[in-house]
């Protein structure tokens, strides 16, 4: 409480609006705007960009993200909720588009809930070379996260920054599920192929999520796991 008002702190260490953990840069700061569609197309992201506050709808088609790591950070958009499109991108030179739920990014103790209406992401016809896609988060009842038609590989690990603490950077994982929260909701991943061609590596990373299973659940279909450990899981399952 500061002059009357509720004000929320980070924890853990944590920094900036949306409570980054020591360490990681923050993110910029977010700002409003009269347009609930935030729309990419054709172009090369050599910088971070934001999403602006209240944005409803988030599309990514025929992008290349070069050597970035953009935050689609749900707690900033529209509270009734969101669709997000991520098509035909390419995620080249260490590149990792991370999708954070509430209180996504450690630390962020008071950050965003999961409360509000559900988030529909899709993820298709997406290539990595040398990159990740990062889900992490809490995300609202009745959401639906899914990964199709998709290519990741991995030569080389790939620095994770808003994961500070995370054991998933030494394991050069293409996906990660870091202290991911599904309530009732629903992750699919279909016809994808995922490889770490890493001593060691770890295709896909399941690091301290929390899956709870009340009318929801994760399918695995049609999915090629490539590397000499397919699978890294630190999870809880509430049926």
């Amino acid at each position: 409480m500061r002059n009357g008002v509720c004000v929320c702190e980070c924890g853990s260490g944590g920094h900036g609006e949306a409570c980054v953990p020591a360490g990681a840069p923050a993110l910029p700061p977010v700002a409003g705007t009269a347009s609930s569609v935030f729309f990419r197309e054709g172009v090369t992201v050599q910088s971070v960009f934001v999403v602006p506050a209240g944005a409803s709808e988030v599309t990514l088609r025929h992008v290349v993200l070069d050597g970035v790591s953009p935050v689609l950070y749900v707690p900033w958009m529209a509270r009734d909720g969101v669709r997000i499109v991520v098509q035909n991108v390419s995620l080249r030179n260490g590149a990792v588009l991370y999708v954070m739920g509430g209180a996504g990014l450690r630390g962020a103790v008071a950050a965003g809930s999961g409360g509000g209406g559900p988030v529909e992401l899709s993820v298709c016809d997406v290539e990595a070379l040398n990159g990740a896609l990062v889900l992490t988060g809490t995300f609202p009842a009745g959401s639906v996260l899914t990964v199709t038609d998709s290519l990741l590989v991995a030569a080389r690990p790939t620095p994770l920054m808003y994961l500070i603490g995370s054991q998933s950077s030494p394991y050069a994982p293409v996906l990660v599920l870091s202290g991911l929260r599904l309530v009732r909701s629903v992750l699919v991943v279909s016809d994808v192929a995922l490889v770490t061609v890493v001593t060691g590596g770890r295709t896909v990373v399941v690091d301290g999520a929390v899956l709870e299973l009340v009318g929801g659940g994760v399918a695995l279909d049609a999915a090629v796991l490539g590397g000499e450990y397919a699978l890294y899981a630190s999870a809880r399952v509430v049926a």
